[in-house]
């Protein structure tokens, strides 16, 4: 996007043209950009609507007319949720501590690929909390795909039960933001906090949040760990890599793998889970902490990954799609997660640190090039 050019206006749709816009839009990123849920559209009017679309409210984001970025947005206040978020989100764990009309859920967030990466996406989550601060929403669930973990942290959204494995894209994280938590939005200095003390509603909250997010989550990462054990447990398993020349951290110091560590996620996942899926595009790559994993191609296992193996490279440096689905096998498996904007990040604050790891990347890289005619394990 040409950075002089406004930004794009946010707006919730309202006339039935931006609706269809909204399902076109889709289509082009999911179906042609990212080859996905291609068993859902309907390629004739190169649209893609599902059953949830009728009950949901959309914040719509558009460019001279043409929408560019869409969310989705359901709330409780009719007595109900759709039944596809039920399960798969844990809905009941929030109706046991508030009416169901105070619970709301966001999804189908879409971007046109020239508006990623910078504040659009921010500007749609944003206008979505203000949306349910001001309908009486105490909590907004989503789910997270593993690059938008970040951002979502960001907003003060948090982990808060064990990861939803999707047949299209792999996994994704359920998390959930308290609107009205003005201590944890303070303390993590989230933009919403910003919005909340303009709304003028920081009172105390009743002790609810403490009992969803006072479980072990799922996903770790420097952003949602104010117990401060996340960088001290994880340098520890990193002495033995960075040792490994075929290690992604060959050669780094403690204090830059504690920098690389500091932009990254730490995820545990159980056997069956699938970490990524053949035929997606992607855009993270993973380093397997602990456990083992089984690697699928065409339906065939081809390949087991186990401690310090890298999989998930090749497309992530492409952009391209995964050649092979990488699932759990062990009963509990930890991956380290990094994505692109994480990698670009580092490259551009820390070019040094950037240069070793792309250097340990690309022989990484080699080895398993030279091995591949012996035995093709590993998924791109």
């Amino acid at each position: 996007m040409d950075q002089t050019e406004a930004s794009p206006t946010i707006q919730l749709a309202t006339e039935p043209e931006e609706l269809k816009a909204v399902f076109r839009q889709r289509y082009r990123v999911y179906v042609e950009e990212l080859n996905l849920y291609r068993d859902l559209a309907d390629h004739e009017n190169r649209s893609i609507r599902d059953e949830d679309d009728d009950t949901g409210m959309f914040l719509i984001a558009k460019q001279h007319e043409r929408v560019v970025g869409s969310l989705r947005i359901h709330t409780g206040q009719q007595g109900e949720l759709p039944q596809n978020f039920m399960g798969p989100l844990e809905v009941d764990r929030f109706t046991a501590v508030l009416p169901i009309s105070e619970i709301g859920v966001i999804s189908r967030l879409t971007l046109d690929p020239d508006y990623r990466g910078g504040t659009l996406a921010f500007g749609l989550m944003q206008r979505s909390y203000l949306y349910c601060l001001e309908n009486s929403i105490e909590v907004i669930l989503a789910d997270c795909i593993p690059e938008l973990i970040n951002m979502y942290l960001a907003l003060g959204l948090r982990p808060y039960a064990r990861v939803l494995n999707d047949p299209h894209t792999g996994f994704l994280v359920p998390m959930a933001l308290a609107v009205r938590d003005a201590d944890y939005l303070k303390r993590t200095r989230s933009i919403a906090w910003r919005d909340l003390k303009k709304f003028g509603d920081t009172k105390p909250l009743p002790n609810w949040p403490a009992k969803i997010f006072g479980e072990s989550s799922p996903v770790v990462s420097k952003k949602s760990d104010y117990s401060n054990t996340y960088i001290p447990t994880v340098l520890d398993d990193f002495e033995i890599f960075r040792e490994r020349s075929s290690s992604l951290f060959f050669g780094l110091e403690p204090g830059e793998i504690q920098f690389l560590l500091d932009n990254s996620h730490l995820i545990e996942l159980s056997a069956g889970d699938k970490i990524i899926a053949e035929g997606t595009m992607g855009k993270s790559m993973y380093l397997m902490l602990s456990g083992i994993a089984e690697v699928i191609r065409e339906g065939a296992m081809v390949g087991v990954l186990t401690e310090g193996d890298v999989f998930g490279e090749l497309a992530f440096l492409r952009q391209a799609e995964r050649t092979a689905t990488v699932r759990a096998l062990s009963d509990t498996i930890k991956v380290l997660c990094l994505n692109d904007q994480i990698i670009l990040k580092i490259i551009k604050t820390e070019p040094e640190i950037g240069t070793r790891v792309l250097l340990n990347l690309a022989r990484g890289l080699a080895e398993k090039l030279l091995e591949r005619e012996v035995t093709p394990s590993q998924p791109e």
